[in-house]
């Protein structure tokens, strides 16, 4: 067995909570400063998480209530959910999500004003917070690329805090009227979204398209060419790339073995290990491209995909879950066949501090 449990045991090292974007997988959002003496959390988020991002808040400010004069001007994009979805690639230890199923049901029937007064466990932070972190970054990839009546697509969106944020930042930007869509592999969160987005109080901040059950690896229920941005909050690394790990071997309260076992091997001098760790690497690449071939895909040409909050490979970075080099991005274009001019890409840092290891990425589809 290669996974050491007295690794984990000894390992006071803190990790960002993995916010789940449970569209399958984890979405992570929390302090990703140097390591301190503290337990390990464990989030959903696409919230992200990690991934959860979810859309739901109470507008009591008329200048976030959008005027009258652009009401009844969007289109629903004509699809519906597949009542058929095979297991994620993120999916391949039993019992990974029910953690996460289980926080949603207890949100049922909450308000707006609800959600936005929680403190918002899958990002360990309330919700002003959230938005302050997420704002610069709207204000470049979001703001000057759409405008008032689009449509917007987030991709493992978790219970829409995310998607909340965006809307209300926008809004002070004069733009309304949007409609909003989204997937999550969690099916209490779907069903939590739905809920949220038809109450009366939702309607006055944005319309609701659909919201599905859904492996944002595989969004193939979801038609090309359809939507005026598409963005994640969080691309849910792999937990277990090589499926080296055993469900006899883990425990109830195991939450990241796959990441303890995998900081072993990048500090081994075994060559064996090191092997191991770019064939995980590799893997957890071609995960990340597959999120982001269906954002493109659904995208409609000349339009914008945003991915939020990337964590670098977990052997330059072992404080948090794992992702991509900023380098990456470019050569993917090329490598997994996005219709995306490379010249668009713009990669930023993030800038609040508890995540100030991460970075965000957008590009624009070709015309």
């Amino acid at each position: 067995m290669l996974y050491n449990k007295e690794n984990k045991k000894n390992d006071e090292e803190k990790l960002v909570p993995m916010q789940i974007s449970t569209s399958s997988t984890h979405h992570g959002q929390s302090s990703l400063s140097n390591g301190a003496n503290t337990t390990m959390t464990v989030a959903l988020f696409c919230l992200g998480f990690v991934g959860i991002s979810f859309v739901v808040g109470s507008l009591k400010s008329s200048s976030l209530i959008s005027s009258s004069s652009h009401q009844n001007h969007h289109q629903l994009v004509p699809y519906t959910c597949s009542a058929d979805i095979e297991a994620s690639g993120n999916d391949n230890h039993e019992g990974m999500f029910d953690k996460y199923a289980k926080s949603s049901k207890t949100d049922v029937n909450k308000t707006l004003d609800d959600f936005r007064s929680m403190y918002q466990k899958a990002w360990s932070m309330y919700y002003p917070a959230i938005k302050e972190m997420l704002l610069p970054w709207k204000e470049v990839a979001f703001v000057p690329h759409i405008q008032s009546g689009d449509s917007i697509y987030e991709s493992a969106c978790g219970i829409g805090i995310n998607l909340l944020a965006t809307l209300e930042i926008l809004a002070t930007h004069d733009i309304h009227d949007l409609t909003i869509y989204g997937n999550d592999y969690v099916q209490e969160n779907v069903n939590l979204g739905n809920y949220v987005w038809s109450t009366e109080d939702a309607k006055l901040l944005g319309h609701k398209g659909l919201f599905c059950r859904g492996d944002s690896s595989n969004l193939d229920f979801v038609p090309s060419n359809s939507f005026d941005l598409v963005f994640t909050g969080y691309i849910d690394p792999l937990q277990d790339p090589l499926n080296l790990i055993d469900d006899e071997s883990l425990e109830e309260d195991d939450d990241a073995p796959c990441h303890y076992q995998s900081k072993e091997f990048c500090n081994s001098d075994d060559p064996v290990y090191q092997y191991v760790m770019k064939q995980e690497q590799l893997a957890e690449e071609d995960w990340f491209a597959s999120w982001v071939t269906e954002m493109v895909r659904i995208a409609k040409p000349g339009k914008v995909i945003s991915v939020e909050s990337i964590a670098e490979p977990i052997c330059k970075n072992q404080h948090d879950w794992g992702g991509v080099d900023k380098e990456w991005w470019p050569k993917a274009v090329d490598k997994y066949k996005w219709d995306v001019d490379p010249s668009s890409i713009v990669i930023r840092q993030v800038q609040y501090p508890a995540f100030r290891l991460r970075y965000n990425v957008m590009m624009k589809k070709n015309s």
